[in-house]
């Protein structure tokens, strides 16, 4: 589940107005080499990359976007609650991160 962090927002870098989000993750070992990473409760936030801290880079960057855009359009991000466990692949590490939308 990704949590937000705080409902004020607050400056951070060059002064940009930007919120916090505690986002929970799947890592995944993949079999050529490399990882990627799925953020359950948001379908279709994924990343990858050769190393763990690229692929964790990488999806933090498609959470920003998304979350982004869903603000800017709707002011909601539709977070599915319904995560099934079970889903988790079998090798997959759990996380969580820092992100900041």
């Amino acid at each position: 589940m990704c949590i937000l962090l705080t409902k004020d927002k607050y400056s951070i870098e060059h002064g940009e107005e930007k919120q916090l989000y505690e986002c929970y993750l799947w890592l995944c070992p993949e079999s050529e080499g490399g990882y990627s990473v799925v953020l359950p409760e948001l379908p279709g936030v994924v990343g990858q990359g050769e190393t763990k801290e690229e692929a964790i880079e990488d999806v933090k960057e498609a959470f920003q976007a998304a979350a982004a855009e869903y603000l800017e359009k709707g002011g909601r991000i539709p977070w599915k609650r319904d995560c099934d466990p079970s889903e988790k692949p079998s090798d997959a590490k759990e996380k969580w991160i820092v992100v900041h939308v």
